[in-house]
């Protein structure tokens, strides 16, 4: 009896005095999930400058920026390079 499976504890929890599995997900899901519990920020960034009436040019790799008051400027140049 030395080969027993054992279970990680936030696998399985208890509910009423008896164990129950965690519901098993496939990876498409899994990630589906995840895509809907974050933020895209660049995405919401550049909604953001085409609200301002800005070019929506966040993140797009554009080393020689003319955007001086762009509110998103340093960190968008921040990332070109890196």
């Amino acid at each position: 009896m030395g080969n027993q499976l054992k279970l990680d504890p936030g696998i399985l929890g208890k509910e009423g005095g008896s164990l129950r599995s965690a519901p098993c997900m496939s990876s498409t899901t899994e990630r589906s999930d995840l895509n809907k519990r974050y933020v895209d920020v660049t995405a919401m960034i550049r909604s953001l400058q085409r609200t301002e009436g800005s070019t929506d040019c966040f993140r797009r790799g554009i080393a020689d920026c003319d955007q001086l008051g762009c509110a998103w400027r340093q960190y968008c140049l921040s990332g070109i390079g890196s």
